[in-house]
């Protein structure tokens, strides 16, 4: 019963193509290809413009180095053909909201504009997994732990 029940969560919550393990490999490649775009561009920020970020806050430079442990450990698995499943996708998109709400508690709150790194990583979310429910409810989630962090 239990088992069955699973089953209609994760069919209500996932769509048809995601199911596929060839489509989640692709998801996971553009997830991954994609996080490493945006920590060059990160890191360009920083060695380009060091006034951009606050060099009295070291704690900004770890959050780029947690990215990146996390990106390369998906970006192996991926190489060595070892098992990608959903929650990975999921564990991706859960780093990429803790990391930015670190940011927002980090610097100055939403002043600081760190907030709008949210618009992509929530939008990373909602295309790959195109359920409408479950997008909605991991923007509500975001939503909701966000007021704390101003």
């Amino acid at each position: 019963m239990l088992n069955a029940g699973t089953g209609l969560v994760k069919k209500w919550i996932t769509p048809g193509s995601l199911t596929l393990p060839d489509v989640v490999i692709y998801a996971t490649w553009i997830s991954v290809w994609g996080r490493w775009l945006i920590l060059l561009l990160g890191v360009f920020l920083i060695a380009y413009r060091p006034g951009f970020w606050y060099s009295k806050d070291l704690e900004y430079l770890a959050l780029p180095v947690l990215l990146l442990a996390v990106n390369c450990l998906v970006h192996y698995r991926l190489l060595a053909k070892r098992p990608v499943t959903q929650r990975w996708l999921l564990f991706l998109s859960l780093m990429d909201v803790a990391l930015i709400t670190a940011g927002l508690i980090i610097g100055a709150g939403f002043p600081s504009f760190i907030f709008l790194a949210y618009y992509p990583a929530l939008a990373m979310f909602a295309v790959i997994f195109s359920s409408l429910w479950l997008s909605l409810g991991w923007t509500t989630m975001v939503v909701l732990a966000t007021p704390w962090c101003a």
